[in-house]
């Protein structure tokens, strides 16, 4: 083996690079913080830093992976790496979701077959090399198979994604009173980013097939630009992520009903509330609480005087003044009226005819309003004010000042 440095080796290197240091950081924070999520980012980044890697040590003129260990599957990742930022996203948006073999390693299905079948021909090369030559270039079949569960994993993913966090943001509007710290903004953008980037790779990738060119070092020097779409992910993801603050109060299902009711396989299943007891743990009483509220809810709404929660909310709100506080959510302010989120949730969006953001922010933006006329306020900025009055940020305060008057902070 011949060691020759070129440029396109550069790329996979900075990939794994980047990949290793943000994995070992983020193992390190999720043993220190117990973070989840983390877990499934540093497994997103170690599969995206090892993706090029058996082409980074061709490029280079050491090619021992593919001449000694022909066909083992040293890569094939882009099997593995949607469905795995699918799960990362899950658990950012839940902090109480766990990985469950029975439930989610169907989501690895198209990448063990890859595996498998790369791994049991590899093996077989080990002993008879002519075989494995035979089958890699003699099935043109196996490769079309390759290239059609890669669309569809990729364009399934991408779709499954987009749906988790459109209904995460609708279900954020009526848990939270700032959604800005809980938006996750930043892996959307990834999402689209990655779809497109992966959209430019694969052209490129079909363009190789049909070139038509017989010149395999040609070849493999075309497919560096599908390794710098790796690198732009990588520094895009690794860098959002692991700067992306946690919010412990998070607990989003993707499919509410089945996913609590899967969570509970091993708790003695009676009727109704009594499911609750003092000895199911805090998890599985949270979540069965949620259960028994959002079945009954309707139920409760039509015994209760509609009418007279809502002269309890703006009673309390007049008189407390809870959206002073910038990170109310909609659990802390039932449990601060006595009731269940599930209850007072219909009752904000059934009584007010808002959800639970706008109910809030239009108080704040109502004290701002009142304060801005006051002299006493006189020598304060605007924004000042509006971070008395509740709001945490500047981009939040214009987003929903503008959203419920029309009209800039400035123009008041």
């Amino acid at each position: 083996m011949e060691f020759s440095l070129k440029l396109y080796a550069l790329i996979p290197f900075l990939t794994l690079l980047q990949g290793v240091i943000f994995c070992v950081l983020l193992i390190i924070r999720w043993q220190r913080e117990e973070r989840y999520s983390d877990v499934w980012l540093a497994s997103s980044l170690l599969q995206l830093s090892l993706t090029g890697v058996p082409y980074m040590f061709g490029w280079i003129g050491w090619d021992f992976l593919w001449a000694k260990y022909t066909y083992l599957p040293w890569d094939g990742f882009w099997l593995s790496i949607p469905p795995t930022l699918y799960l990362f996203l899950k658990s950012l948006t839940n902090d109480q979701w766990r990985f469950s073999v029975r439930r989610d390693m169907v989501h690895f299905i198209p990448y063990f077959i890859y595996f498998t079948e790369h791994l049991i021909v590899g093996l077989i090369g080990f002993g008879n090399k002519p075989f494995v030559e035979a089958w890699w270039n003699g099935n043109p079949a196996l490769n079309i198979l390759y290239d059609l569960l890669t669309w569809g994993v990729y364009g399934y993913y991408f779709y499954r994604c987009y749906r988790l966090y459109q209904s995460y943001r609708v279900w954020t509007l009526n848990e939270f009173s700032d959604i800005e710290r809980v938006s996750f903004t930043w892996l959307r953008n990834f999402c689209y980013l990655y779809f497109t980037l992966f959209i430019i790779s694969l052209v490129n990738h079909f363009y190789i097939r049909i070139s038509g060119n017989s010149d395999t070092s040609t070849k493999y020097e075309l497919m560096w630009v599908g390794y710098l779409t790796d690198t732009i992910l990588m520094y895009y993801l690794s860098i959002s992520g692991y700067a992306q603050t946690r919010v412990k109060s998070i607990a989003f299902l993707e499919n509410k009903e089945e996913n609590s009711l899967k969570g509970l396989e091993n708790v003695p299943n009676t009727e109704g509330v009594s499911l609750i007891t003092t000895e199911i743990e805090g998890a599985k009483q949270a979540i069965l609480e949620d259960i028994n509220a959002t079945i009954k809810s309707k139920n409760a709404l039509a015994d209760t005087d509609l009418e007279l929660w809502k002269k309890k909310v703006l009673t309390y709100f007049d008189k407390e003044k809870p959206y002073l506080n910038p990170e109310l959510t909609l659990s802390e302010l039932s449990q601060n009226l006595k009731t269940n989120t599930s209850v007072l949730s219909q009752i904000i969006n059934t009584g007010f005819d808002k959800n639970f953001n706008d109910f809030v922010n239009e108080y704040r933006v109502k004290a701002f309003q009142e304060k801005v006329k006051s002299k006493a306020y006189s020598h304060y900025t605007k924004l000042a004010i509006a971070f008395d009055c509740g709001f945490n940020s500047k981009a939040t305060f214009n987003r929903a000042y503008k959203k419920l008057t029309g009209q800039n902070p400035s123009d008041f």
